[in-house]
């Protein structure tokens, strides 16, 4: 308000309404700056929302169903996944099904191959339980122990044949300790350490095994790779 009335004064004293019609912008500046809460919409208190809302995602294309899930909100307005979550591949068939309790994995949850053949499932709990994966013909991948879903304890891996590929120990998912490998068949191929998921000091490893003793040819000193002695059982 006292810019405007400075501006007025000036106009008034010099009586020259052509230098009024320039000011003009000057006077509109000076009579909008003094209230500029008439030009600012007040703000907007939302209240949190409260309960629950499920919510899907659809593939934009051919609008399947790829995801749906249920958030929780809390009455401070954080928001928690809770209840059960379905994701599906792009034909619209099951990919997964999975628990949840406030954030917190729960219950069983399994996922599944394109095909339909289970390929996972594991149980939540407090404790480690049992994980196990599966090729698509049904035959188990791997299985050992699992703490909300990440690997820990023992575990096996296997060959589509069903014969053991390599065993040892997980702590949070990465591998740890002592660890052996083997050929499809079971014929041992290496062993050594890990640390934290990758391959520490001096590893053993062997040829892949010899053929039968009908293969004459064969040398039988050749069965292991050079200066790896054979240790006996």
């Amino acid at each position: 308000m006292v810019c405007r009335l400075s501006v007025l004064g000036l106009i008034d004293k010099s009586r020259n309404w052509s230098a009024a019609r320039s000011l003009a912008p000057l006077l509109l500046l000076c009579s909008c700056a003094g209230d500029t809460t008439r030009w600012a919409p007040p703000p907007m208190h939302q209240a949190p929302p409260q309960g629950q809302r499920v919510i899907e995602r659809t593939d934009k294309d051919t609008g399947i169903v790829l995801r749906r899930w249920t958030i929780r909100y809390a009455p401070d307005g954080r928001a928690f996944q809770d209840g059960p979550e379905w994701l599906y591949w792009s034909d619209g068939t099951m990919r997964a099904e999975r628990n949840w309790v406030e954030g917190e994995p729960v219950g069983r949850w399994r996922s599944f191959h394109p095909s339909g053949s289970l390929h996972m499932y594991v149980s939540h709990g407090p404790e480690p339980s049992n994980m196990a994966f599966f090729f698509e013909d049904g035959t188990v991948s791997a299985q050992g122990l699992a703490l909300r879903g990440v690997k820990q304890g023992e575990w096996a891996h296997f060959h589509p044949d069903g014969s053991l590929s390599h065993r040892g120990f997980y702590e949070r998912g990465m591998k740890q300790g002592a660890w052996t490998h083997h050929y499809p068949g079971g014929a041992l191929a290496k062993r050594g350490n890990y640390l934290d998921g990758r391959m520490d000091g001096a590893w053993q490893r062997w040829k892949p095994e010899p053929p039968t003793w009908t293969s004459a040819w064969w040398p039988a000193e050749s069965g292991l790779a050079e200066s790896v002695p054979k240790e006996s059982n």
